[in-house]
């Protein structure tokens, strides 16, 4: 089976010999099971003539580590069975307008995990409020009257943004503190 995983800028860069990582094993094995995996990162993908393409690199095993063939190859996303879309957040632009590729492609000749359009549509840190039984009271708000009204309330809150990763740009907040502005 031709297998396209859909990888971080990061990790293509340190592919060989990253077996800190769960594609790494996830690669690797499917290599074991005499599937064809390829990889890419967002920045690789095309639309031409209403078909979606992938700017990809086959992988190999060797000596127990995985490895990618250079150059790259042109490949029509449809013609792999399979694509496992793994990137990281931060959803920035870039990461929206790779979503969109996904949508020139036939649902029916290829199954894609992790459905772009399913996180591009709904934010992965808003999905919590489906829970909101689990969790202690929140507000999801871009008004500066409306966090100094919660952090009152609250006197203590922690802000996150809906588009960061790795935790750039949370803060924890108590009521008096001087970087509340």
């Amino acid at each position: 089976m031709d297998i396209l995983f859909v990888i971080d800028r990061l990790e293509l860069k340190y592919f060989e010999f990253n077996n800190l990582v769960t594609n790494f094993w996830l690669i690797r094995e499917l290599l074991r099971n005499s599937n064809n995996v390829y990889i890419t990162t967002i920045d690789h993908f095309a639309v031409i003539s209403g078909k979606a393409y992938a700017h990809c690199f086959k992988s190999f095993e060797q000596d127990e580590n995985i490895f990618y063939e250079k150059p790259e190859v042109l490949k029509q996303i449809e013609d792999f069975k399979l694509v496992m879309f793994r990137p990281d957040p931060p959803v920035d632009i870039d990461y929206i307008n790779a979503t969109y590729v996904f949508d020139f492609v036939d649902r029916n000749k290829t199954t894609i995990l992790n459905d772009p359009k399913s996180i591009r549509n709904f934010n992965e840190k808003l999905h919590t409020l489906k829970f909101l039984d689990l969790m202690p009271e929140n507000i999801v708000t871009s008004s500066k009257s409306d966090i100094i009204k919660f952090l009152n309330q609250h006197e203590e809150i922690v802000l996150k943004p809906l588009n960061g990763c790795f935790g750039s740009g949370v803060m924890t907040l108590k009521k008096g503190d001087k970087n509340t502005a």
